[in-house]
């Protein structure tokens, strides 16, 4: 629409009153003895766009992390004509996701010295995972978002350290592993009768930043990998939750060490996979899981 076409409707009265009309910009439109047949719905331009008619718009020019949900698109850690917001959340109007109203800006806490790593999104949630710090945000309604739960110690500092399972959001960071099933947010290193499953040192010592996580439907498994990063090693390189057993294993030399990897991908038949450099390492498989 030109500029023209954006103002605001005004009334438009043509002499005797036989004529109703409307103007927006130059343009304007006129009908005569119009009749309704019942009650009308009036729709105006923000409820047809999801923002005013005279609404500022962000520049952006960046974002690390996003997530879609409910036909709408949230983007975390933004450039801004510029300028890093490392802990700024947007999102965009309904069925518009490249559309970003300054008034759509979702600050949850600022300046508290860590940045947004990811976005997820289940069950009408986002979760906006920051370093240290998980927020759960509920986004079932437009325009009323709110804060639901806010989880201490349940952040991640790799985009790598979560995916999506069939069961829920499930992350990773040297805490442990943790899935959320849209209600809760439970521990899978440990279990109520026993305590942790994995010790504090054995998952300390594993888990890295170079760590990657990633789900396979077909055994309905959640693998964790020690390290995507170039690394000959004997020592265990894969950690393996089963959520119907609910119980862990670990496997040597599943994949093959010498060698860069990707992120885990899981394909549309359910399962997982992981590209590495061209030249294969020493032993191990490379491909699915």
């Amino acid at each position: 629409a030109t500029a023209s076409m954006e103002k605001n409707w005004t009334s438009v009265a043509y002499g005797d009153g036989r004529y109703v009309a409307a103007s927006v910009g130059t343009y304007s439109v006129k009908a005569e003895n119009i009749t309704f047949d019942g009650e009308q719905g009036i729709h105006t331009y923000e409820s047809i766009n999801g923002y005013l008619n005279d609404s500022d718009f962000l520049t952006v020019e960046g974002w690390k992390t996003s997530t879609i949900t409910n036909r709408r698109c949230f983007i975390g850690n933004v450039t801004i004509d510029g300028k890093v917001y490392s802990d700024r959340m947007i999102v965009s109007p309904y069925n518009k996701f490249d559309v970003f109203p300054e008034s759509n800006v979702l600050d949850v806490v600022v300046n508290d010295g860590e940045e947004i790593i990811k976005l997820e999104s289940y069950a009408d949630r986002v979760l906006q995972f920051k370093q240290s710090t998980m927020y759960i945000i509920n986004v079932s309604e437009v325009d009323a978002e709110f804060v639901e739960d806010t989880h201490k110690f349940r952040g991640i500092i790799n985009p790598n350290h979560s995916c999506w399972t069939a069961s829920g959001i499930a992350w990773i960071n040297e805490h442990g592993a943790f899935l959320y099933d849209g209600e809760l947010v439970l521990a899978l290193t440990e279990k109520a009768d026993i305590g942790r499953t994995l010790s504090k040192d054995t998952w300390e010592s594993f888990i890295s930043k170079d760590s990657i996580i990633g789900y396979d439907a077909i055994s309905d498994t959640l693998v964790i990998k020690r390290s995507a990063v170039s690394g000959a090693t004997d020592e265990t390189d894969a950690f393996h939750y089963d959520f119907v057993a609910q119980a862990w294993t670990t496997s040597t030399r599943k994949f093959s060490t010498n060698v860069n990897l990707t992120n885990f991908i899981t394909r549309k038949d359910g399962t997982l996979i992981v590209l590495q450099d061209t030249e294969a390492g020493d032993g191990g498989q490379s491909g699915g899981f």
